[in-house]
């Protein structure tokens, strides 16, 4: 009989059988295992629970005295990992705990840490407090614009309409990420669920998705204002107008229904850390465990399609209004008409300006400073300075404010 055949079998660890000999080291053993428990709970994206694992690989007694002895806590603390000692733990380490914490034992994230702005603590309330003052304007001059018109019959008009559920439209944009920043900033976890990272890359990028439909039937009505003023009246009526505001309403959340049915099959089993401050795609598809480059194509596209077809509609719009404007005899009309499009043109460019440099631009997603940087200026100041274009440009408007002030 081959003596082979009785030899006694080894593991994958070099010097450690596995059946339990006299000749083991068990401490030495262990302090092995531990160290390769934690590189695959920080490191690697695993889809098997750790504990089978080493069991499996150690045979049970073993497995079960390591895999009860390794402790995420008490690994990243020495003392205990007691509350007394966590209190003092860096921030990046407790960090990292909650990372290894929050990745159950099926290999699922059940929430993601937004990094947002990491600075020193003086400066993150200072960020906190300007980002409160400016959302909180922000609220304030799109309401004005709201209560403006609903204020005043002379602005039943089609035009104006759409401009407020346009502004109501823009308090809805910015409270779908600002308040969650504004936590996050002075939160110590920085965390949100799984479902609710979900749920507001659904809801900012379906309102994102709406403003560029909004812009575009505004567009379209500058055009029959200027273009077909005789047909006009019989062309935008009242129905019409709320069935552009339904379609508006309706299609921006139902355009982006697609990417978050793709974006909630992806996997995510291991890192939970974005480097930003709201759920934005591609850092999120970033943190797959799996290949998603099907995804990450069919949500460029779908995202593509909607800025694009918006934007070169309102520009054909605008061509068409300036070929018509530049026909104009009288300099007053030319620029009456001039005037009558400046303030949308603005906010067009602001929005599809910062949106053109943030997911059109060779490169530009590529560094995180840059991304938060202009997601925060479509998100936050593109909103805040609607209504004073708005405001600051129309004599109505002004009027109409004028005797809600007087009244108050």
């Amino acid at each position: 009989m081959n003596p082979d055949l009785h030899a006694q079998p080894t593991s994958v660890f070099h010097g450690i059988p596995s059946n339990g000999s006299k000749s083991l080291d068990l401490q030495t053993s262990k302090e092995k295992v531990k160290m390769l428990v934690q590189l695959i709970q920080v490191e690697s994206q695993w889809h098997h629970p750790i504990n089978t694992f080493v069991k499996g690989l150690l045979g049970d007694t073993l497995g079960s005295s390591l895999t009860e002895d390794y402790n995420p806590d008490s690994a990243a603390d020495p003392k205990g990992g007691g509350p007394e000692h966590q209190n003092k733990r860096p921030q990046g380490q407790v960090r990292l705990m909650r990372t290894l914490e929050t990745t159950n034992i099926s290999g699922f994230v059940s929430e993601f840490i937004l990094l947002g702005f990491p600075c020193r603590r003086d400066i993150q309330i200072l960020l906190f407090v300007f980002f409160s003052f400016i959302y909180l304007l922000t609220l304030l001059g799109n309401t004005s614009i709201i209560c403006a018109v609903w204020s005043s019959r002379k602005l039943h008009t089609p035009m104006y309409i759409l401009l407020a559920n346009f502004s109501f439209l823009e308090i809805c944009y910015v409270s779908s990420d600002v308040p969650k920043m504004l936590a996050n900033i002075i939160s110590q976890t920085k965390s949100i669920s799984y479902t609710g990272c979900l749920l507001q890359f659904y809801f900012f990028f379906s309102m994102c998705a709406a403003e560029g439909l909004f812009l575009s039937v505004m567009s379209f009505d500058r055009f029959l204002a200027i273009c077909r003023p005789l047909h006009y009246p019989t062309i935008m009526t009242h129905r019409l107008c709320a069935q552009l505001v339904i379609f508006c309403w309706a299609g921006g959340f139902l355009w982006l229904l697609t990417p978050l049915t793709l974006v909630s099959q992806v996997p995510f089993c291991g890192p939970n850390t974005i480097d930003h401050f709201l759920c934005d795609l591609a850092p999120l598809l970033a943190l797959s465990c799996a290949p998603v480059s099907g995804i990450t194509l069919a949500c460029g596209i779908i995202s593509s399609l909607i800025i694009f077809l918006t934007f070169l509609y309102i520009l054909g719009t605008y061509f068409c209004v300036l070929s018509v404007v530049l026909q104009v005899p009288s300099g007053a009309g030319r620029h009456k008409a001039f005037s009558t499009c400046a303030s949308h043109l603005t906010v067009v460019s602001l929005f599809y300006g910062s949106v053109m440099v943030m997911y059109v631009s060779p490169g530009s997603g590529n560094y995180s400073g840059m991304q938060k940087f202009v997601t925060l200026f479509y998100a936050l100041a593109t909103p805040f300075f609607n209504p004073l274009i708005y405001n600051f440009r129309n004599k109505d408007m002004k009027d109409a404010l004028k005797k809600i002030l007087n009244v108050l």
